[in-house]
């Protein structure tokens, strides 16, 4: 959830950031479903104090994949 102002910004940086695997545009008081790698806990933590600070980030939500159970498998 991002401040109004700052949220095509932020689509911006995301969009170009090395470590957005996938980004969505979500509803139900969520602005952005991200989906990042990163190396370790440390990077993260950069890289969530940036959205905070640079962003006006209002609330995120984080989980953690724990176990990948079925991967994507769509054959069209």
């Amino acid at each position: 959830k991002v401040n109004k102002e700052k949220k095509e910004e932020l689509k911006k940086h995301l969009l170009c950031n090395d470590s957005v695997n996938s980004l969505y545009k979500i509803n139900n008081n969520y602005d952005f479903l991200i989906e990042v790698l990163f190396k370790n806990l440390k990077e993260l933590d950069f890289f969530l104090e940036k959205l905070e600070n640079e962003y006006f980030v209002e609330e995120t939500k984080i989980q953690y994949l724990i176990d990948e159970i079925k991967k994507e498998e769509l054959v069209i």
